[in-house]
């Protein structure tokens, strides 16, 4: 991903050669730009990132101008000494790595003192423990990973709140349980929670692992943490390699305006997602979910949503349609404009006729027809924000459902799970936020 900020700027100078940076945000860049068609010759380009691409430059809150924000840039950089690759100083932690496969994450930029080490991969061959040759590892943007050879391979990716670790197992030789040495200096480990010394607060977290074999069969991996080591036995048996632990994906909408609904009368990015007949007025969600992290040719084995019921109203079912929006990075809709635009642009949907509840998890579902038209674009990269829309369907009157916002307790989740075979994937063994 590298430096997503710089990345938009360029894209708008590129198509605006005088367009003046106006505004930073922890997660958008403002620019205005030259338009003789509007009143006032000018108009707005906000650009909306996945996830976070910004930091604050200092600690005052009272500062109001956009040189309160610094630009996240997630590349690997060179190194010198034990570590020979490192950050840009530019994240909310910083982090080294040797090219034998040692890490060290600091969680916070501030307090260098505080950190977590691992040691190189170890994998169990049936009777020991054992590190493997890791041999000079290929560096790409924020990703720095090392092919094992035929059977197994590790990478470690860089992210805007973390960094993350995958082994890949190419063949059945290659399905290990494995395995990081790791110290703490600062900090002291309290569960699966990294607790900072100074101050007492969380500052990073050991995840659960998942795995997904070639065909799209998941399943959680067992990870025990002890004083010394973080574990993973993953149960091979049966899958399809290569298998990768851990392509999983889980985002959420971004904070903000990034879902709401459009009645037949009125549009709201305040307001809560939800799909039918709303006493008159037809009611339809949508969601802009950002950082979908998943590489282009990829191919989808699950994807879906996850919504929590809020309200409902009738005893017939609601029947809807879900469509993702046929752009290769979603921006969210501001006026009602924007939403009828997206909606001119649906990809295949997918049929939903279910009945309304109160309160629950509600699944959509299979939705990898849309999603995976969306992945299959040939502008997708990953990290792509995608957008969904929820349209009734001729539901019956009075019949409909809505659910929770992000600004709620119980946003939208999509989950999204696949195989790529060509290159190594984000996993586990984050930093803050994993």
């Amino acid at each position: 991903m590298g430096n997503r900020a710089a990345e938009f700027t360029a894209a708008v100078l590129g198509e605006y050669p005088t367009a003046v940076l106006m505004e930073h945000g922890p997660g958008s860049i403002k620019h205005r730009v030259e338009d003789l068609s509007v009143v006032g010759g000018f108009r707005y380009v906000l650009n909306v990132t996945p996830g976070l691409h910004h930091k604050r430059a200092n600690t005052d809150p009272g500062r109001t101008h956009s040189t309160k924000w610094i630009e996240n840039d997630t590349e690997v950089t060179d190194d010198t000494g034990p570590f020979e690759h490192q950050d840009k100083d530019a994240l909310p932690y910083r982090f080294k790595m040797s090219d034998a496969g040692r890490r060290r994450l600091m969680f916070r930029q501030g307090v260098p003192s505080e950190f977590i080490e691992f040691e190189p991969l170890e994998r169990f061959n049936g009777s020991t423990w054992e590190v493997p040759a890791h041999p000079t590892p290929s560096r790409v943007d924020n990703r720095l990973q090392w092919d094992g050879g035929t059977n197994w391979g590790v990478g470690y990716e860089v992210k805007p709140h973390g960094l993350k670790a995958v082994y890949v197992a190419k063949t059945l030789t290659g399905a290990n349980p494995i395995r990081w040495a790791y110290t703490l200096t600062g900090a002291t480990l309290v569960g699966n929670t990294i607790i900072g010394d100074s101050d007492g607060q969380p500052v990073g977290v050991l995840r659960q692992g998942r795995l997904v074999d070639a065909v799209g069969v998941r399943r959680d991996v067992a990870v025990a943490v002890n004083a010394t080591h973080v574990t993973m036995t993953p149960d091979y048996s049966g899958l399809v390699f290569p298998v990768r632990v851990d392509p999983t994906v889980d985002v959420e909408p971004g904070v903000g305006a990034d879902d709401g609904n459009r009645t037949s009368s009125a549009w709201s990015n305040t307001g809560l997602p939800g799909v039918g007949d709303f006493s008159v007025p037809i009611l339809n969600g949508w969601y802009r979910f950002p950082s979908v992290t998943v590489p282009p040719g990829s191919t989808l084995g699950v994807a879906y949503i996850t919504q929590a019921r809020t309200g409902f109203d009738g005893i017939s079912n609601v029947d809807s349609q879900i469509f993702c929006i046929a752009e290769d990075d979603h921006v969210a809709p501001t006026v009602d404009g924007d939403w009828t635009t997206d909606h001119g642009i649906h990809t295949t949907g997918v049929g939903w006729s279910f009945t309304g509840a109160g309160s629950g998890n509600h699944d959509t579902p299979s939705i990898i027809v849309p999603v995976q038209a969306i992945i299959d674009r040939s502008g997708w990269a990953s990290g792509n924000a995608i957008g969904v829309h929820i349209d009734d369907n001729s539901s019956v009157g009075d019949n409909y459902q809505s659910w929770d916002e992000q600004e709620g307790t119980t946003p939208a989740n999509l989950h999204l799970e696949y195989s790529s075979v060509d290159r190594i994937a984000a996993a586990v063994l984050g930093g803050p936020d994993g």
